[in-house]
């Protein structure tokens, strides 16, 4: 068995879950020459951990949606649910 060390800035008294989230964006699409072949809806999955209460309640709701308006502008979040915590690489 392999160990997994992750370093973190957080107390260890935090407790985490990881979420799977789905977004959808518009972004504007280019041929190979470079010309715009107009916007399309882009459906974009990741992988966030936030903190937990110990349920899907609405901190972890905010928690999600506030990691994606920071990180992903001009991303929705439409769909989302709990995982396990993916394997580091």
């Amino acid at each position: 068995m392999t160990a997994i060390l992750v370093h973190t800035d957080r107390p260890a008294a935090v407790a985490t879950r990881w979420f799977h989230v789905v977004t959808i964006h518009t972004e504007m699409l280019y041929t190979a020459a470079g010309e715009p072949m107009g916007e399309r809806k882009l459906i974009e999955g990741i992988n966030i951990e936030v903190e937990s209460g110990g349920w899907f309640g609405w901190g972890e709701q905010a928690a999600i949606e506030s990691y994606v308006a920071e990180h992903h502008p001009g991303h929705e979040v439409v769909d989302t649910w709990p995982i396990a915590r993916p394997i580091a690489a």
